[in-house]
């Protein structure tokens, strides 16, 4: 008698005669059988003088194991880690990676698929698989109009994100602070300030950029003048 697990082939030698027939409708000495569940074979031999002898052989059918694989969180951000869980089995193989218990912690760099082989203690073995996917964070681009002038200096600022964002924190460099995507601020002294706007983009993926001195405000100009003289004389 043989075990072989689900979805497995196992080979059925008969010797002791000239002639076989199998249960299973073959007639070859030696077949290739690959039952889905316990089976019993029977051979009927028959010798060269006609006479007949019957043998049996049961076959039993181990179920593969239900092997499940989940990530958490699924999807992450370049950096960030996830833990991919395995279950259904007694032991696993991991790829990609060299790890053999039944967790794996990657914060891979691309998105990644995992899979494991898991074998349960009748030797039977089953596959899964789980995709980390790996956002990206999002590119800034900062755009103000105008970009320098005289105080008081009123500035349109924007940027561009990519992929799209759900918040921003600006900080316009005078202590001032905006969360819509394109405030308006206008400055009242003249000098130079640092723009910086902090953005989270929809995947949840977080960046930020500062431009140094990226607005300059000049001081108004003071009118005035001086006579070369104070006293004239007028010619009759």
């Amino acid at each position: 008698d043989t075990t072989i697990c689900s979805g497995e082939s196992t080979t059925l030698d008969a010797t002791g005669a000239s002639i076989y027939n199998w249960n299973s409708g073959q007639t070859d000495s030696s077949i290739v059988v690959s039952p889905t569940s316990n089976t019993t074979y029977i051979v009927t031999g028959t010798d060269a003088t006609g006479c007949e002898d019957i043998d049996t052989i049961d076959i039993f059918v181990n179920p593969l194991p239900n092997v499940n694989l989940a990530a958490t969180p699924s999807a992450i951000c370049g950096g960030e880690q996830s833990v991919i869980v395995a279950n259904g089995a007694d032991t696993y193989v991991w790829n990609p990676s060299s790890a053999t218990g039944d967790s794996l912690f990657d914060n891979p760099s691309a998105t990644t698929t995992y899979n494991v082989t898991g074998t349960d203690a009748n030797g039977c073995s089953s596959t899964a698989s789980a995709t980390v996917t790996v956002n990206p964070a999002p590119t800034i681009d900062i755009n103000a109009i105008p970009q320098n002038g005289c105080e008081p200096l009123t500035v349109n600022f924007s940027v561009l994100v990519s992929p799209a964002a759900s918040s921003y924190n600006w900080l316009v460099g005078d202590g001032t602070t905006f969360t819509s995507a394109s405030p308006q601020h206008t400055y009242g002294s003249a000098g130079t300030y640092d723009v910086s706007v902090g953005v989270v983009s929809v995947d949840g993926c977080e960046n930020a950029d500062t431009l140094p001195g990226f607005i300059e405000v000049y001081p108004m100009p003071v009118a005035g003048f001086v006579p070369d003289e104070t006293n004239v004389t007028m010619d009759d």
